[in-house]
């Protein structure tokens, strides 16, 4: 069966009033009873083939939550008076679905990089529990990243990459790790092998002088 009808805990929230951003999402969700209740939000500007609105991506802390939020606001009309006083002349109704990319595990993976984009208006949060609970699953070894900063704006790491395209025989977690310690690649502080990719997220911490 289709997943976005079945078990999801990840949403995206399109047709944002002007004026909503990523702080303001946050303090939405708070004024509607939602803080705690989620661990990862990500809001983007206006596509440009659709300059009208914004959206964000949310993913809830359980199923049932995430289920709750969709029936509560697909198709929910905004208050029209906006934080600044102004109207909000489109007066869309939000549009509420299930994301492919569903997890804090995934969504992480695929937007933790956005937070180290200086100048972009895009921050995503990521909840600290979250965050260390993921690199625990996933790290090499037992000590996180030394600058791991949750919060607003996410891990800053300076020395993290990707590596794609793996040897064919490169197959699993494991071998994996055993291919980079091979390659001369040891002493990395995160680990995550990306299975059906071909790919591994690894941060080297920096060395000081």
């Amino acid at each position: 069966s289709d997943q976005r009808e079945g078990e999801f805990q990840t949403l995206v929230v399109r047709n944002l009033p002007p004026g909503f951003e990523q702080t303001r999402c946050q303090t939405w969700l708070q004024e509607q009873g939602y803080d705690q209740h989620y661990d990862f939000l990500l809001w983007f500007p206006p596509k440009s083939r659709s300059p009208r609105a914004s959206y964000f991506f949310v993913n809830f802390v359980s199923v049932q939550i995430a289920r709750k939020f969709k029936a509560q606001y697909h198709l929910y009309r905004l208050e029209q008076q906006q934080p600044d006083g102004s109207r909000n002349p489109q007066n869309l109704r939000l549009n509420v679905a299930a994301t492919q990319v569903q997890g804090f595990n995934n969504n992480y993976l695929r937007f933790w990089n956005v937070a180290k984009s200086e100048g972009s208006a895009c921050q995503p949060f990521f909840a600290e529990e979250a965050v260390r609970a993921a690199l625990s699953a996933n790290s090499a070894g037992d000590r996180l990243p030394d600058d791991l900063s949750a919060g607003a704006t996410g891990p800053l790491w300076r020395s993290t990459v990707i590596i794609r395209n793996l040897p064919e025989h490169v197959s699993n977690k494991e071998l994996a790790q055993q291919w980079l310690s091979e390659a001369g690649l040891s002493g990395h502080d995160f680990f995550a092998y990306l299975a059906g990719r071909s790919s591994v997220v690894v941060n080297f911490p920096t060395l000081e002088e």
